[in-house]
């Protein structure tokens, strides 16, 4: 005898249960065991509404993968070259939002993180390309930056990043999930 339809129902919704329960287990061990970064480069947020921003006027060299990585921040603390909030006559205006991939966190040079290699083909067809993205940040983070900083820049186009691996947890724990301590983020354990 066939099992009823709702048999499979019930097995399909509980594989997927299981699935995403096993899954944010993971990331939070991980997060958990994962040392924090020996770089100093974030700030509390400015504005007091949680969150943290990335230090500016930063030009720090590291290790990573056995490579030299040089971070750099301008005077805005985007991990990007200098840039003003007054947006140019007659450039269309892209701004990247997003977490550690949008940063361009380990690669070699900003020139070398996806938004320095789109910005390097568009740049001839006068777009400017600006990167807001920060390590750690959800979806809440990049709300909350998008609002108190990234529109006023009054990009023409939004490009959101967001990373299917550890942006749902960053986005599940909110904005206030970290505390800087001495240039570094710490999982805030209350939350």
């Amino acid at each position: 005898m066939k099992p009823p339809l709702r048999y499979y129902v019930f097995l399909a919704l509980f594989t997927v249960g299981a699935t995403l329960l096993a899954s944010e287990l993971l990331v939070r061990a991980y997060r958990r065991m994962a040392p924090s970064p020996k770089v100093r480069i974030y700030r509390e947020n400015p504005h007091g509404t949680g969150s943290y921003r990335l230090k500016p006027g930063l030009d720090i060299t590291t290790r990573a993968a056995g490579r030299r990585v040089r971070i750099r921040t301008n005077s805005l603390g985007m991990a990007w070259r200098e840039a003003r909030v007054e947006k140019p006559a007659h450039v269309r205006r892209i701004a990247f939002a997003g977490d550690s991939f949008t940063f361009g966190l380990w690669a070699d040079s900003v020139e070398k993180s996806f938004a320095g290699v789109f910005d390097a083909t568009v740049a001839p067809s006068g777009v400017e390309v600006l990167n807001f993205g920060v390590p750690g940040y959800g979806m809440g983070d990049v709300k909350l930056q998008m609002e108190e900083e990234i529109l006023r820049f009054a990009p023409d186009d939004v490009i959101l990043v967001f990373y299917t691996g550890n942006d749902f947890a960053d986005t599940y724990l909110g904005i206030r999930k970290y505390d800087v301590v001495d240039g570094r983020v710490k999982l805030n354990d209350a939350i």
